[in-house]
């Protein structure tokens, strides 16, 4: 059984007396197969200070705030609120957990104690009654499951099995990342039972664009030069939004439809109304950061965090 704790925290009291204002943000996630939380278990997530007019970009008061050393933590995904975040968290077991920290009291709340499997992906539900992620049970079973904030048991979301990553549309439509040889996107309707296979050899960053019917996903089908696409939920036309920073698939977008995207050292933007292609913003090796993998965007585009290999 999965048991989720219920904790007074700053996470329930806005869920509970704000569900109505909610709105679903960005999805930055990460899918943690024990193979790779191995090969990156000395992960930290740093929180930036950011301000973005016009063309203008600055950065600033850079701080580890999981202060985890020698453990995983990482897939950070801002509340609504944007003073707080989900993310996973591994203990001395190996396995992980979903915790809430809150910027202004910099204190982190254990959200899950599933000591017999592994969670990732904590993604806010379109119902706003809680959060879903990727559950791995200890035989490699891996499925989409879901924590309402009244309910102590997490629920099945879908049968559909090697679920790495996923990105919700509305209630009903989602992206699914489905790990295999040449990793798949699925657009899946949870009404109808419909699953359809959009392209294969995708990366890992799953998003609904904001203010459009569609949802991003990266192109790794040509080796070299991978490209981020995107997909329309009712007609799945594919179309190329912009080829990726080279060797990168780290990638999240503004509430107002920007691309902003590392390669590890620097952060880029690019607007696909005004820009021709990736502008830089910083370098973020000047603020003691030696590597970067991913990153996330509150939705009033107020603080980063990136996820650091150390």
């Amino acid at each position: 059984m999965m048991y989720f704790i219920y904790l007074k925290s700053k996470f329930d009291d806005y869920y509970i007396h704000n569900m109505k204002k909610i709105i679903l943000g960005c999805t930055l996630v990460l899918f943690g197969c024990n193979h790779w939380v191995q090969a990156q278990e000395n992960t930290e997530i740093f929180i930036f200070d950011i301000k973005i007019w016009y063309d203008q970009f600055s950065v600033s008061n850079p701080r580890n705030v999981s202060n985890h050393p020698g453990y995983y933590d990482n897939q950070p995904y801002f509340l609504p609120e944007g003073d707080s975040f989900l993310y996973s968290s591994s203990d001395d077991s190996g396995k992980t957990d979903v915790y809430v920290y809150d910027l202004k009291s910099q204190a982190r709340r254990r959200l899950t104690y599933t000591p017999q499997v592994s969670e990732y992906s904590p993604t806010v539900t379109p119902d706003k009654k809680g959060f879903s992620c990727i559950i791995q049970e200890d035989n490699g079973t891996q499925k989409l499951w879901k924590y309402f904030i009244d309910a102590p048991i997490a629920t099945l979301v879908s049968d559909i099995e090697s679920v790495g990553y996923h990105a919700w549309y509305d209630p009903d439509n989602l992206a699914l990342f489905i790990v295999g040889d040449d990793n798949t996107l699925h657009l899946v309707n949870l009404k109808t039972g419909e699953d359809k296979t959009i392209a294969s050899r995708i990366g890992t960053g799953l998003f609904r664009i904001p203010g459009k019917n569609q949802i991003s996903f990266v192109d790794m089908g040509d080796r070299k030069d991978w490209k981020i696409m995107s997909v329309d939920i009712d007609t799945h036309v594919v179309s190329e939004i912009i080829e990726t920073i080279r060797g990168s698939q780290y990638y999240t977008w503004t509430a107002d439809g920007i691309l902003m995207m590392g390669d590890g050292k620097k952060l880029y933007k690019f607007d696909p109304v005004n820009d021709k292609t990736w502008v830089e913003l910083v370098d973020l090796s000047a603020y003691g950061i030696k590597t970067f993998t991913r990153i996330a965007l509150n939705p009033q585009v107020s603080k980063l965090a990136v996820v650091t290999l150390e």
